[in-house]
This record gives structure tokens, C-alpha cells and sequence, in this order.
């Protein structure tokens, strides 16, 4: 690793080497030139307007005419070589210090780095770092555990029939492939070769806590693979809050419904 970055240095320097010769050969041929047509002329070189207002015949190049030589106008002063040479220097500073974006010392991602101890350029992250929108400190809402560690047994918020509405809308979309929408786990996924899930309704899966069945909503369980990225977490605990609207449905009885209620199912026990 410490010869490819050689390496690349030296390039570098040659890469600006070569661009202050340009410099250089561009600044002296332009000299050259000026000292040449000023021997050929044998007197300094006038602007083309001033020989205009002198009534002289002259081309594009401004140069004094023999009809009018017996006119002297003020001489422009020639370029000084003091402020040629400054000149060279300014644009040969500015051409080695030049280095475009895509010359700059950088990694690969995941590359290894010779540079830092644990041989990585990728550095992770300060200890204490929070993304933004990421903060996540109410424990039991983003982890559905308690301070003890422990799933909790109850929601972090209200749970009011919109939140059931939200969580059976959810399940369709995520958990009825494989869960079916009754929470049998006879879904079109499973029916074609997938592992079969449990169904929600053994005594097993009811004694869950609330917690619990978020936390493998959003990491996962088994053949199950998390959803955290796909499903946000107000909707895991609304799904969590149609889970055991399911399971009551299933196992409820008579007396789980309200007395005003009862009249409208017939006979049932």
C-alpha cells in the first residue's frame, strides 16, 4: 500500500512538472516574439488609434509608415523584463499547485489502510453518535422492552380502533403471505414450498408478551427475516394490536361482548 501511494505521488509531480513546462515554453515563445518585432522595426510599437489622429495611412498591426516618419509621438513604454519575470513566476506557482478532484489522495470503500492501527479506512463511528431522526430514546416504543430488560406486556400508546384499522392493513400487506389473514399460517408463500409458521392461535403464541412479538416483527425469528426497514415502528405495534384482535376473535366467548352487543349474535355461546 505505501508504494501505490509512492507511486501516486510521483505521478503527481509529473503531472505538474509537465504543466509548468507548457507554462514556461508558452511564456518565453511570447517574449521572443515581442523582441523580435521590436528589432524589426528598430522603434517601440504604437497603438493603431495614434496614428490615426496623426492623418497616417496605417494596417492592422499599428506599425509606423515611412510617409509618416517624420512624426514623433509620445513611444509606449515597453514591457519591463521585471514584470515578465513575475508574470513566469505567478503562472508557474499557480500551475504546480493545481490538483484536480480527481487526482486527490483518497480510498476505496472497505479498502485496507496502512494508516490508521486497526487497518481500516473506513472509520467507524464516534461512541455516543446518533443519526439525525434516529434518536430513539423512548425505550419501550422503538425496543417494546422495559427498563428491566424485559418484553413488555402492554403498548406504548393507546390502542383506539384506528390503530387496529392501521395494524390490520399492515398485516394484510406484510404478514398474510405467509401468516394468511387469520393468522392460521396457511399463506400463499407456505403453500408453495415456504416454512410453515406457527399459528396464532396455539396457547404458546397467545401467552406472548406484546414486546416480544414486536421485537420479531422488527429482527426477526427463524425463517422469518426482520421488517424493520419496511415497516415503521407505530405500524409494528398497531400490527401487534390486530395480532391479538385475531387471537380474541378466536378464542373469545359470549362474555366478551358487550351486553348492548350480544342481541345481534343470535345464538352464540
Amino acid at each position: 500500500m505505501r508504494l501505490k501511494h509512492i507511486i501516486f505521488g510521483h505521478r503527481l509531480v509529473a503531472r505538474a512538472l509537465v504543466r509548468a513546462a507548457s507554462t514556461l515554453v508558452s511564456t518565453l515563445g511570447l517574449i521572443s516574439h515581442c523582441l523580435r518585432l521590436r528589432r524589426s522595426v528598430g522603434r517601440a510599437i504604437l497603438p493603431a488609434a495614434a496614428f490615426r489622429r496623426l492623418g497616417c495611412l496605417v494596417g492592422q498591426d499599428a506599425i509606423l509608415r515611412p510617409d509618416c516618419q517624420s512624426v514623433q509621438p509620445d513611444p509606449v513604454r515597453p514591457v519591463r523584463l521585471s514584470a515578465a519575470i513575475a508574470l513566469l513566476l505567478a503562472a508557474l506557482t499557480l500551475t504546480a499547485c493545481r490538483q484536480d478532484m480527481h487526482d486527490q489522495p483518497r480510498f476505496i470503500p472497505l479498502r485496507p489502510s496502512g494508516f490508521f492501527e486497526d487497518g481500516r479506512s473506513e472509520r467507524p463511528l464516534i461512541e455516543g453518535t446518533v443519526a439525525r431522526g434516529h434518536l430513539n430514546d423512548d425505550l419501550a416504543l422503538y425496543t417494546g422492552r422495559g427498563p428491566d430488560g424485559k418484553p413488555l406486556d402492554t403498548f406504548p400508546f393507546p390502542v383506539t380502533k384506528d390503530v387496529v384499522a392501521r395494524g390490520q392493513e399492515r398485516f394484510n400487506v406484510y404478514c398474510s403471505p405467509c401468516h394468511d389473514r387469520t393468522g392460521n399460517g396457511d399463506g400463499m408463500v407456505v403453500r408453495r414450498g415456504y416454512r410453515h409458521p406457527p399459528s396464532y392461535h396455539t396457547d404458546q403464541i397467545r401467552d406472548l408478551a406484546n414486546g416480544y412479538i414486536f421485537d420479531v416483527i422488527t429482527n426477526g425469528f427463524g425463517a422469518m427475516p426482520d421488517y424493520a426497514a419496511q415497516i415503521p415502528v407505530r405500524d409494528r405495534w398497531a400490527i401487534v394490536a390486530y395480532v391479538r384482535a385475531l387471537q380474541l376473535s378466536e378464542n373469545a366467548s359470549v362474555n366478551d361482548v358487550p351486553a348492548e352487543d350480544r342481541s345481534k349474535l343470535g345464538g352464540a355461546k
